[in-house]
């Protein structure tokens, strides 16, 4: 409970009744969400690190020739999945990591904007894999909000749902 009290006091964007602490890596936690929380399918952009050991089904979504999210690409990728299973939202997320890794890019905020705002606006879960939060190859590091701030953002502006947004599931390291 004082690991994640003082973990809270550096992120106040996150609830004590929602936070939980994993003994282990990211691997570990994203592993649970795969295995037995009952996230078994995701949707990640190319490059990223191996999800295939933390959830039984992946699919990578290239990234643009400039190395940024292909946002249109991810957002079709989803439909085609909800076509197939009207309930996939139910059991399918989204898996961004930014910084991303393997490419060191830090995505674009109005890009992510975008993208988080439809899929939580179609209750798709999403995944905040931010093990590269604070590590990124630059002289200083960008600074980038979480999708949890980028989704409370969201919500003042009345662009979503406090609901809408209890799909953002996100994992420190």
């Amino acid at each position: 409970k004082s690991l994640l009290q003082v973990f809270l006091q550096h992120h106040p964007e996150y609830r004590l009744s929602n936070s939980i602490v994993v003994s282990g890596s990211s691997r570990t936690a994203l592993g649970f969400l795969g295995f037995h929380c009952g996230i078994s399918e995701v949707i990640v952009a190319d490059l990223s690190w191996s999800y295939e050991h933390c959830f039984p089904s992946i699919r990578a979504v290239p990234l643009t020739e400039e190395y940024a999210l292909d946002i249109d690409g991810l957002i079709h990728t989803v439909q085609e999945h909800v076509a197939a299973n009207p309930r996939w939202n139910e059991f399918g997320a989204v898996v961004l990591n930014n910084p991303h890794n393997a490419t060191g890019r830090v995505f674009d905020e109005a890009g992510i904007r975008t993208l988080i705002t439809w899929l939580l606006e179609h209750h798709v879960y999403v995944i905040d894999d931010l093990s590269y939060q604070e590590v990124a190859p630059a002289a200083d590091l960008p600074g980038m909000k979480t999708l949890r701030q980028i989704a409370d953002d969201l919500v003042r502006s009345g662009t979503l749902s406090e609901e809408q947004t209890s799909k953002v599931i996100t994992v420190h390291s």
